[in-house]
């Protein structure tokens, strides 16, 4: 069986920040860059021996929206931006 890597949000409302835990690699690295850029909001409260963290977060940072569906032709348009701007130096 896979190892559980689980991650949670919680926060009271009315409550300005929220709790934020999380095993997962991706989420970790995330809140130490978040932490370097802003130290005054991000309050990291526990690096538990798995390497895990419990920090304090501002709620308005949590955000749940939809994956956002992308036409073929949508994706060619992009792709062909990015090429653009990379080949200007822009990159």
């Amino acid at each position: 069986m896979a190892e559980i890597k689980e991650t949670i949000w919680e926060y009271v409302q009315g409550e300005s920040t929220g709790t934020f835990y999380t095993a997962q690699k991706k989420w970790i690295a995330k809140v130490h860059r978040w932490k370097s850029s802003h130290p005054d909001d991000v309050d990291i409260r526990a690096v538990n021996p798995d390497g895990s963290l419990v920090v304090h977060l501002p709620r308005d940072w949590f955000k749940l929206s939809p994956k956002r569906a992308v036409s073929d032709a949508q994706r060619e348009a992009s792709r062909e931006r990015f090429l653009k701007l990379r080949s200007e130096g822009r990159l």
